[in-house]
């Protein structure tokens, strides 16, 4: 007696792995690929959740009246179109049976190919569940072909069919892998036009430094760096600057000693300029108040330098950040202020010399691997983006690193009264004249791009205080 318990305990723990075994195999399997699920909602349409391949179709039809099931008998069609160049890696159906009955077959085709099946039998075997189920769960369906892959004008048809009452089928999912290898072109369509490479512009001049100076004369004071007028800054006690920000010069009158006429005294905003003895630290005495002393008095070396009689060792000069005009040791290699006409100015224009406005470059990075493939598709390759789906514009070349390139176009005359001007664009490679443009189309606005760019830039003090494009751009929006 004991014998036969040990015999039958150890069938029962055999047969429970079986069981569970049977139940593993049939539950839903993630197989590798993009997945796309058709659930049944009526009984001659699926909707569809998922990715679906390109141009693909789905068509349900069922013989029994009501929808997602199927009598002895009966059965239930998905019909897949649309899905050349593609194999099936993978399909799971959301499944249940009667409390104690349904059976029936699979049959997966794709054309003529078989490609998975299941043999006519109860929903309650390893064939299917394991077991009966009033509730949806997950069939696992073994592929026999998963490597298939799919023709042109081939359809994948799976059918339910029930040969007992009743199978029910609420939704299809499968997966799927693209058996086509992706083609430089396929590579370039996924690019994206992420790069925005900000504004651009440059000053044109129509300043003359003073060769000599005439007493009593108005003259600004400052200095020109990489073609813009300085200096800007919050005018102090102790340094020369411009508190508005609606210019970049310090404006001042020049007047020769009555009594060292190869000494001159600065005059700005009312105000004697001198040097106060400390540090680099400028004086200013009201004109109202000024008594003559060596330390309001200026003169030239012979490198046109202002030097204050009070310390030969001082010139005015302008800082390294173009923010104020201080008197600093003769031995620092600062820009010396200079003494400029009245009458200059600074006039911004964009890259094709159009006055007051500015270029905005649009572009994209490209790996130098895809851009090399993509050149040797052909005789005569350009890249080159498309603006407002109407005018295809070369592009310029820029090497980021060894791996990488940058493409972009410049796109000239934007205007500073239409700040909401808007363009589109996109990348596209032309081979032997043959175009492929990217997948992704952006939109630039011009008012944004201002706004992000002042963001962006709000330490630079040319931005902040000269008269560029996006200060006005950015006032008007």
């Amino acid at each position: 007696m004991k014998r036969f318990k040990k015999v039958f305990m150890a069938l029962a723990f055999i047969f429970a792995g079986v069981l569970a075994f049977s139940l593993a195999s049939n539950t839903k399997v993630h197989a590798e690929g993009t997945e796309v699920i058709y659930t049944v909602t009526s009984k001659t349409a699926v909707s569809t959740t998922g990715t679906v391949p390109t141009g693909s179709t789905a068509a349900y039809s069922q013989t029994y009246n009501t929808a997602g099931q199927a009598t002895k008998d009966n059965s239930m069609t998905l019909t897949l179109s649309g899905y050349e160049g593609n194999k099936i890696t993978g399909i799971s159906l959301s499944m249940k049976s009667n409390k104690s009955g349904g059976s029936g077959s699979l049959s997966v085709t794709a054309g003529s190919t078989s490609i998975a099946s299941k043999e006519a039998a109860g929903f309650n075997t390893s064939t299917w569940y394991g077991s009966w189920s009033t509730s949806y769960v997950d069939v696992a369906v073994v592929m026999t072909n998963n490597n298939y892959d799919i023709q042109k004008n081939e359809n994948v048809v799976i059918t339910i069919a029930a040969t007992a009452n009743s199978l029910y089928c609420q939704s299809f999912t499968i997966t799927y892998e693209s058996t086509a290898e992706e083609t430089p072109t396929d590579k370039f369509k996924g690019l994206d036009l992420q790069e925005q490479l900000a504004f651009s512009y440059h000053y044109e001049n129509n300043y003359s430094f003073a060769e000599s100076i005439e007493s009593g004369n108005k003259y600004l004071l400052g200095n020109v760096v990489d073609d813009v007028i300085y200096v800007a800054a919050s005018e102090t006690s102790n340094s020369l600057g411009v508190s508005s920000g609606t210019k970049n010069y310090i404006e001042v009158i020049i007047t020769k000693d009555s009594e060292e006429p190869d000494y001159f005294t600065i005059v700005e905003n009312s105000n004697y300029v001198g040097y106060s003895g400390s540090s680099t630290n400028l004086v200013m005495t009201p004109v109202s108040s000024y008594e003559r002393s060596a330390e309001y008095l200026w003169s030239f070396d012979s490198n046109g330098r202002m030097i204050n009689k009070s310390k030969a060792d001082r010139f005015l000069a302008v800082n390294n950040a173009h923010t104020e005009i201080k008197a600093y040791s003769t031995t620092n290699d600062y820009a010396p202020a200079k003494l400029m006409t009245a009458n200059s100015e600074s006039t911004f224009k964009d890259a094709a010399n159009n006055a007051d406005r500015v270029t905005m470059r649009i572009g994209y990075t490209i790996s130098k691997t895809l851009y090399e493939s993509l050149e040797a598709l052909g005789t005569t390759v350009t890249f080159g983006v498309r603006l407002n789906d109407t005018t295809n514009v070369e592009c310029t070349k820029v090497v980021v690193d060894e791996n990488t390139y940058k493409l972009f176009v410049a796109v000239n005359n934007i205007p500073l009264d239409k700040i909401d001007t808007v363009i589109t664009a996109c990348g596209y490679v032309s081979v032997d004249g043959t175009d492929t443009y990217t997948t992704e189309v952006n939109t630039y606005s011009v008012k944004t791009l201002a706004q992000e760019y002042l963001t962006n830039h709000a330490d630079n003090e040319a931005v902040v205080t000269a008269k560029y494009a996006l200060v006005y751009l950015a006032y008007y929006a």
